[in-house]
């Protein structure tokens, strides 16, 4: 855990101060924040219809949502995605700067966020759901274990290992990356005629 906390801090250190960083890890979640962030996937699941490999497009809205109505600490990480010890997404570098895209094809990492002691991701059962050429063993296990119709996962990092599910941190997005994939998500899905 110390390795990943220190990924994660040099990762942060791009985008926030000093003192934001400590908030970032000291937060602590309340009962309202909870249901906040129920409500908050809920919504933005509802909006974009399911599919795979929409991991940064489904971040950022759903962070921006949480930044633009809390006070939550928030970051939109990308990185490395194992299941029990295999990886599934390797990331070798950041999303583009300027991207309105809302699938990355030549990008093959993952995207969640992070707040407090909490990982959250919305889109990998999406991605084991429907993606076709996601590893079988993999997703086999992956709906043997949570079931059909998931929708979003909420982690403790200190019981990661009991979800099978292991983030390694390498990039943190910036507020330009955020807007650009969060333009490109209102583009594709929320102003059709």
């Amino acid at each position: 855990m110390h390795n990943r906390n220190s990924n994660l801090a040099e990762s942060l250190n791009e985008i926030f101060s000093t003192k934001e960083i400590e908030l970032f890890f000291n937060y602590e979640l309340n009962n309202d924040d909870i249901t906040f962030l129920k409500t908050c996937m809920k919504e933005v699941l509802t909006i974009i219809p399911p599919d795979a490999y929409n991991c940064a497009n489904l971040s950022s809205l759903l962070g921006a949502v949480i930044v633009d109505h809390s006070k939550i600490p928030i970051a939109i990480m990308t990185g490395h995605l194992d299941y029990k010890g295999s990886r599934v997404f390797n990331c070798e570098k950041p999303i583009s700067i300027k991207t309105t895209n809302t699938k990355e094809t030549l990008w093959k990492g993952h995207c969640w966020i992070e707040f407090g002691q909490y990982i959250l991701d919305i889109s990998i059962f999406r991605t084991v759901y429907y993606s076709e050429n996601f590893p079988p063993l993999i997703k086999r296990d992956i709906i043997n274990k949570y079931g059909e119709g998931k929708g979003a996962i909420m982690i403790p990092k200190d019981a990661i290992e009991e979800y099978g599910f292991e983030y390694t941190p390498c990039f943190a997005l910036n507020n330009e990356q955020i807007n650009g994939l969060v333009q490109g998500t209102k583009e594709k899905y929320l102003n059709k005629n």
